[in-house]
This record gives structure tokens, sequence and C-alpha cells, in this order.
């Protein structure tokens, strides 16, 4: 059995125990040619990019880099590099239109004076002082109907008898 010597792509000795930075340009070049293979780590990496902000950025932004983005990719004349970036922020364009995609209004976290009206969809008995339940609305005083939400989980404390689905 042979042993076979692997030559790294990306880094280089020098003489003198110092690494030469030329073997990063040539490891790129390199991994670049199988731009395919990389292409889901780079999404991924646009996508946490996209949930690491602070705050939500404008709507507009994430259609306007997918559209460019996709033509950049599938354009022959883009270099490589611009095409890794083109990756990176098409998977930070496609988080934020499927963030988008499945928005649901949502109440606040106490809101002791809303009145809502609806079926019980679904009961979750956790204790027997404690159960969860899931009303799909019919009617919501005091909300207008573009902020009124389909379902609400509500928590239930105490000593309640529970609802029947």
């Amino acid at each position: 059995m042979a042993v076979v010597e692997a030559v790294s792509t990306w880094v280089r000795p020098v003489k003198g125990g110092q690494l030469l930075l030329s073997g990063w340009a040539q490891a790129f070049e390199v991994e670049s040619q199988r731009l395919m293979i990389w292409s889901p780590l780079l999404l991924v990496t646009g996508i946490w990019g996209y949930f690491s902000l602070a705050r939500e950025p404008p709507a507009t932004l994430a259609l306007i880099l997918a559209i460019t983005c996709s033509g950049l990719i599938f354009w022959p004349r883009t270099s490589r590099s611009l095409k890794v970036l083109a990756i990176v922020l098409l998977g930070f364009s496609a988080a934020q239109l499927r963030t988008l995609w499945v928005a649901t209004p949502l109440l606040g976290a106490y809101s002791p004076q809303q009145q809502m009206t609806g079926h019980v969809v679904d009961v979750d008995v956790r204790s027997r002082q404690r159960f969860s339940l899931v009303l799909e609305l019919t009617r919501a005083d005091g909300l207008p109907e573009s902020q009124r939400p389909l379902r609400v989980l509500i928590q239930v404390t105490g000593k309640h008898a529970v609802p029947r689905v």
C-alpha cells in the first residue's frame, strides 16, 4: 500500500514556516469552479445573515435582491466571486420572502381587554390546573379586520372546565 501525499490548495508553506497568502487565491480559484457543490452552504450563510439582523429590512429589498441575484447567477459573463456573493444574497432574500409569506397578525402578549368569539379547534391539557386551547376566531372586538388573526392560542391556568372541541 503506497502513501500518497495530498497537496492542500488552502495554504502553502514557505521557507521559514510562514504561509503564503497566494494559496488562498489559488484555493478560491479551484473551489469556485465547483460552485454547484458550495451553493447550499452559501445559501445557508445568507439565511443566517437574515436571521441575525436586529430589525426587519424593507420588504422591497427581498424582491429586488432575489431578481438581481438570480440574473447575476445565470448571466454567463458574471465573475465567480460575484456569483458567490449573489448566491449568499439570494439566501438572504429567500429567507425574507419566506418570512413575509408566512407572516400572520399577532396580538400582544397580554391583552385583557380583548373580547373574542370563535370555535375551539384543539385542547392540550397539561395538568389539572393548566391547559391551552386553540381558538379559530369568528369575531374579535376592537380589532380591525386586517389585524385579526385567524387562530389564537390561549393559555388557561387555574381550576376551569376544559372546553370540548
